[in-house]
């Protein structure tokens, strides 16, 4: 469980950081759209938050014994981490109708949504 934790950090952290330095396109907006969107700035701040937040709380959870509260605040941000992937997740499926390519950039969101699914499954002792 705990590798999951940091796997899913660590995977916020990065997808965090390809917006924020700006590894996306924004060629199917048109010339008229800047090629950063601040609404994606402030998605990635967002995300690479809940990506530290996982991983202090792994931290916490080996230097402490596990308890409730420790695990209730993990699946409140994992919670929320896997919600804020919803937007990005629609914008580049809906815009690969017209450009395919950005289905490519559905993978990172789906990769974190999943991870964020499985250790939910795992806090809350549903294995099946």
């Amino acid at each position: 469980m705990q590798l999951l934790m940091a796997g899913t950090g660590v995977l916020s952290i990065l997808v965090a950081l390809i917006y924020l330095l700006g590894f996306y396109s924004t060629e199917f907006m048109g010339g008229e759209q800047s090629p950063k969107i601040p609404q994606a700035d402030f998605w990635a701040y967002v995300s690479l938050a809940f990506g530290v937040c996982i991983l202090v709380l792994l931290a916490f959870s080996y230097s402490r014994q596990t308890d409730k509260k420790l695990i209730l605040g993990s699946t409140y941000v994992i919670i929320f981490l896997a919600l804020i992937q919803i937007a990005p997740l629609l914008m580049w499926s809906l815009t690969s109708v017209f450009y395919p390519v950005n289905l490519v950039s559905t993978i990172p969101h789906i990769l974190v949504l999943w991870l964020c699914g499985w250790l939910c499954r795992l806090f809350t002792g549903k294995t099946t």
